[in-house]
């Protein structure tokens, strides 16, 4: 090769070199041609997290990776900004699909992506039961049954321990009372080691009380108890009760203790109360909420009045939210201005996420969504907003919390999950079908409970 030759070579190389590496390092961070656009961008990313994990993920159609086996997780990387439909999909699970879009250098996340069963398996707990109740920590239920041809004795309470799969008599209505005998309520001890029945033995109310600990568990009447509205074990202490009466017009508390039989006065002149394990918090008359914190001391939480109309009031206490309810409407103590605020209104119930971030309204026929925190993950959402996730024609029965992102609810017959990931559309998926059920979804085993035809039905492990 003549020397000419050689030069020639050496700066068409040289020239090639100086245009190509500025297109590689741009390359490897992440720059992108958009023929679309007709100009370079920056790339960004999707960031999947599923359970189960080993999904398929799908991008417009294109399968791109699976979620890995250790964290169900992972990450596509170099796409380019604009809107991708994605798809995530596991056999014998219901598609995960949503329009989700990638933004120049950031990572659009879906960290809580469960994936529904197609076709989820229930077993048969109990049979012929008319009424049941959960304890506090999930791992216990109490049924009542009819006693077949015993009209003298007609029915009885068997105590069912999930963990252990054991089932045992608690008592029965012959041990109440030879007289008729009607159950109208069970309330649980806050360590699940003791309950109180509540019934009417002709005409008037009595209450006894059972300790499960014991073999058969050990009955006693509650005398002490009689003439009590409301009653309510102690949430420190298994041994004393709080219970209300009317007296002269006004709604009285009362603690008393199992031990002793003592009865003291806990608070008066009040129209509503509530006792968490913060303390008892009460509604006076004049429309300011107090709190004690078990003792004679006590403090207004309050600086503006609630007024009060001739609705009842009722308290709810979750961590450091107070919320009220009257006549279908919802109302949050903002800590700060020391006032109630407004966050709903014609709803029946509402419950608060197992991460104590946000609240879920609902009433016959919608279900709303507010948030209390501030959330940062995405989608980002601020303190007090409120969106809304779905509506039915047919009424919606009881709603519980699947998960921190998810909701398990009944419509009619049917049983549902919707997400409250309110981008693109929020995805709602069809779970079972039952008739006339009573769902109950138990955080403890994540198991979804059914009572349906005076039966109890038993899901395999959700999510």
């Amino acid at each position: 090769m003549s020397k000419r030759a050689r030069t020639i070579l050496f700066f068409i190389c040289s020239a090639l070199f100086f245009l190509t590496v500025p297109l590689v390092i741009l390359y490897s961070q992440g720059y992108r041609l958009d023929l679309e656009k007709r100009k370079i961008v920056k790339t960004g990313a999707f960031y999947f997290k599923t359970f189960p994990k080993e999904a398929m993920v799908f991008i417009d159609r294109k399968l791109e990776k699976s979620t890995d086996f250790f964290f169900g997780a992972t990450l596509i990387e170099n796409l380019l900004p604009k809107k991708y439909l994605v798809s995530i999909e596991k056999l014998g699970r219901q598609a995960w699909k949503k329009n989700l879009e990638i933004k120049e250098a950031q990572v659009t996340e879906a960290k809580n992506i469960i994936l529904v069963p197609e076709d989820l398996k229930y077993g048969l707990l109990e049979k012929d039961v008319k009424e049941f109740s959960f304890s506090p920590d999930g791992r216990k239920i109490v049924f009542k049954k009819d006693i077949l041809d015993e009209k003298e004795n007609p029915w009885t309470l068997k105590l069912y321990d999930l963990e252990r799969g054991i089932k045992s008599h608690i008592v029965d209505k012959k041990q109440l009372s030879e007289k008729e005998v009607i159950l109208l309520g069970i309330i649980w001890a806050p360590d699940s080691e003791r309950i109180i029945l509540k019934t009417e033995i002709e005409k008037e109310v009595k209450f006894f009380l059972l300790d499960l600990k014991e073999s058969p568990p050990n009955l006693k009447a509650l005398g002490s108890l009689e003439g009590a509205e409301q009653v309510f074990f102690h949430p420190k202490d298994s041994q004393k009760v709080f219970f209300s009466k009317k007296l002269e017009g006004s709604l009285v508390l009362f603690a008393g203790s199992f031990e002793n039989g003592s009865e003291s006065l806990a608070s008066k002149d009040m129209i509503a109360y509530k006792i968490s394990e913060d303390g008892i918090f009460w509604m006076s008359k004049d429309g300011s909420l107090q709190k004690s914190d078990f003792s004679e001391r006590s403090q207004k939480l309050n600086f503006e009045p609630f007024p009060i109309g001739q609705e009842p009031i009722e308290i709810e206490v979750f961590n450091s939210n107070i919320f009220l309810k009257e006549s279908g409407k919802l109302f949050l103590l903002n800590e700060n201005l020391r006032k109630f605020q407004e966050i709903g209104n014609n709803l029946e119930a509402f419950k608060i996420s197992p991460d104590a971030k946000k609240i879920c309204l609902w009433n016959g026929n919608e279900i709303w969504l507010v948030y209390l925190k501030e959330e940062q993950g995405q989608p980002e959402k601020k303190a007090g907003e409120k969106i809304f996730l779905t509506r039915f024609s047919e009424k919606i029965g009881k709603v519980f919390w699947l998960t921190s992102h998810y909701l398990i609810f009944n419509v009619e017959s049917k049983i549902k999950i919707v997400e409250i990931d309110d981008r693109d559309e929020i995805q709602t998926w069809d779970l079972s079908d039952f008739k006339n059920p009573e769902i109950y979804f138990n955080q403890k085993d994540k198991k979804l409970y059914i009572f349906s035809g005076e039966n109890i039905f038993v899901s395999e492990k959700l999510p």
